[in-house]
């Protein structure tokens, strides 16, 4: 037995491959032959110099030491600018080792074409094995029956890479861009992203990983914001755990246009969305998805789309912003907040045709606050959704199993037909005792006996009543009230207060100090209810007006003009996004009178920070933000007829 043992044990150290040194693999030409003798630490095929498969095949074979090997291409002949390595073929080998393909390492770009390969073949493979692996600054595509990157381990990033497209804008449709069955994979990064476009079904489709990143991708646009969209969807969420699409700060986003579909969560478990631009850019240009911006569809649950304002995505020129379809989960709420719909963070109107869409589902969600949360003034959580086409909020769903969906402290205002449409059918009257089975119950809206601004006490004060009785609807009821856009449309810009109700039918008084909002007395107020389960109200009928003196006058809302007159002067702010103080530097060309002042979304005076007569030259103005809410803020230089404007964005603890 020992005998045997000893056999054993000599087998294996006989057996056991070595690792070694870190291997730097140059590829030299452009065939597919392989090498001539893997795992002898030197890539060489019968031209004299190394293939791309070739130093696959060697690092395959060499298992790694404390670093993975780096395959480059700086020995690479380029032509007019580009290397075309044509994959024919069975293809490439897949990778079963971690290595680093850094193409960022020739002189010009690296094509890994495979219009002439097998059908059902992947360009480049991340196998078993490979975890921690990087590719890098390639261009993969013509891989249309399949993948142009496909990864089966964990732990890997794909960054600067053109998938299904090159970077002077040529087709090289994959099928699915990046399909990804890993786990903690990263695809892009801070000004590391993927240009993934002309894929003639998905850019990025991650297939039951859990923590997948996806960050600063430009998805069915390029840098230039042109049209490279993909065939349906930008980027496909799909049984995921854990995956996050953007994140917590402006330079996480992707850039998702011109698809059907921009970003779709099908049956994931806590995905995060936040900070994207989907079917529009910074610039507040129509890069809109034909059909969706934002999916969410199956059993999802934990969804977060946005966050605080700070997190919020900007949604713009799509048919439907939102697109929510039969979300069913038995495990967790999805939150819809911080997220600019129809608007961007500029306050420019990108309307898409609806804002949020209701078609079906079965489980809560919640935009903005969930039922009987306290709402803070400014509500940092507050979805804006404004300018969209149709509504604001719409359902089309009707079934009495649909779940609720609670709808509280958003700013939402000058949409095309309702702020809140339940049924998308026009003004759902209330009726007797609110027996309703239709969305969100149907759930009766206040009816306000008067609005108005009561001096003795200095504050705004609302007298109403609901109707709903209490065997239908569950009380206590949260009402909310806010500052309508105006008589005729109705909607529900800014949120004032709440107020509990508990007895079916009673007139009850809601009151809020003057002083603590800005408000003028032309100003109309409507309110919504919500139940206990969390089913929201339509808005009901605007009322007032307030009349009054109105709030003071640096409270007052101001027209920020979405187009300024630009100024020959450098403006800036550093650092931004901030937590407490930032600096504002601003040089003038001449000598003027200089205004530089601070507002919220709504236009809303917040700082004056210099408002005189000064001399030509450069300048710094400290911001400090006291206790604001974390958000984004509008900084507004003028001097003369001329105006010149940026964006803060203030952090804070989420």
């Amino acid at each position: 037995m020992k005998k045997l043992l000893s056999l054993y044990l000599l087998a294996c150290v006989t057996i056991a491959v070595p690792v070694h040194a870190q291997l730097v693999l140059h590829v030299g030409n452009l065939s597919s032959f392989p090498d001539t003798n893997p795992g002898n630490g030197i890539c060489i095929t019968i031209l004299g110099s190394c293939s791309l498969r070739a130093a696959i095949e060697e690092a395959n074979a060499s298992p790694n030491g404390a670093l993975p090997d780096v395959i480059e291409f700086s020995l690479l002949p380029i032509s007019a600018g580009t290397a075309v390595i044509n994959i024919s073929g069975s293809g490439l080998p897949a990778i079963t080792d971690p290595v680093i393909i850094d193409g960022t390492t020739a002189s010009g770009e690296v094509i890994l074409n495979g219009t002439t390969s097998d059908a059902g073949v992947d360009g480049l493979v991340l196998g078993a094995g490979s975890d921690g692996s990087i590719i890098r600054g390639l261009t993969v595509g013509g891989f249309d029956g399949s993948n142009g990157i496909t990864l089966y381990s964990n732990g890997n990033e794909i960054q600067q890479n053109h998938v299904g497209v090159s970077d002077d804008g040529t087709a090289y449709p994959n099928r699915i861009g990046i399909h990804d069955y890993g786990n903690g994979n990263l695809i892009g990064g801070v000004d590391k992203g993927n240009v993934i476009g002309l894929n003639t079904l998905n850019g990025i489709y991650i297939n039951e990983g859990i923590s997948t990143r996806i960050r600063g991708n430009y998805v069915g646009m390029d840098f230039d914001g042109n049209n490279i969209g993909n065939g349906y969807v930008g980027i496909v969420l799909f049984r995921t755990e854990d995956a996050t699409v953007g994140g917590p700060e402006m330079q996480y986003g992707n850039r998702v246009g011109y698809n059907d579909i921009g970003i779709s969560l099908g049956g994931s478990t806590n995905p995060t969305v936040r900070n994207n631009y989907v079917g529009t850019d910074e610039a507040g240009n129509d890069r809109g998805n034909v059909l969706r911006g934002i999916k969410i569809e199956g059993r999802v649950g934990g969804a977060r789309v946005g966050g605080h304002n700070s997190f919020g995505n900007v949604i713009g020129f799509n048919d439907v912003g939102i697109y929510i379809f039969y979300a069913d989960s038995t495990t967790a709420n999805n939150f819809i907040r911080g997220n600019f719909i129809g608007i961007d963070r500029a306050g420019r109107d990108i309307g898409n045709d609806i804002g949020i869409g209701y078609y079906s589902y079965t489980i809560t969600t919640t935009i903005g606050y969930p039922p009987n949360a306290a709402i803070p003034l400014n509500p940092e959580k507050a979805n804006t959704i404004a300018y969209n086409h149709a509504e604001g909020v719409g359902f089309y769903g009707s079934s009495s199993s649909d779940a609720p969906a609670t709808i509280r402290g958003n700013n939402i205002y000058e949409n095309g037909t309702l702020g809140i449409d339940l049924g998308g059918d026009g003004i759902t009257p209330n009726d007797d005792s609110d027996f309703d089975s239709g969305p969100n119950d149907e759930m009766n809206y206040p009816d306000v006996d008067r609005a108005f601004y009561r001096a003795g006490s200095d504050e705004i004060v609302v007298e109403f009543s609901v109707s709903s009785d209490d065997f239908w609807a569950d009380y206590p009821l949260t009402i909310d009230v806010y500052l309508a856009d105006d008589v005729n449309s109705g909607e529900g810009k800014t949120y004032i207060g709440t107020h509990l109700y508990d007895v079916e039918g009673v007139a009850d008084t809601f009151r809020v100090a003057a002083s603590a909002i800005s408000w003028v007395p032309e100003d109309y107020v409507v309110l919504t209810a919500t139940d206990a389960e969390g089913n929201t109200s339509e808005f009901s009928p605007p009322a007032g007006a307030l009349g009054g003196v109105g709030s003071v006058a640096e409270r007052q809302p101001v027209d920020v003009p979405t187009t300024d007159v630009a100024l020959d002067v450098k403006l800036s702010a550093y650092p931004n996004p901030f937590q407490g103080q930032t600096q504002i530097q601003y040089t003038l060309p001449e000598a003027g009178q200089a205004r530089l002042e601070v507002f919220d979304l709504l236009g809303r005076s917040i700082r004056v920070l210099v408002d005189q007569q000064q001399a030509a030259g450069a300048y710094t103005a400290r911001f400090d933000a006291g206790t604001l809410p974390r958000g984004t803020y509008l900084y507004r230089l003028t001097t003369g007829q001329r105006a010149q404007s940026g964006v803060l964005q203030l952090i804070r603890a989420d």
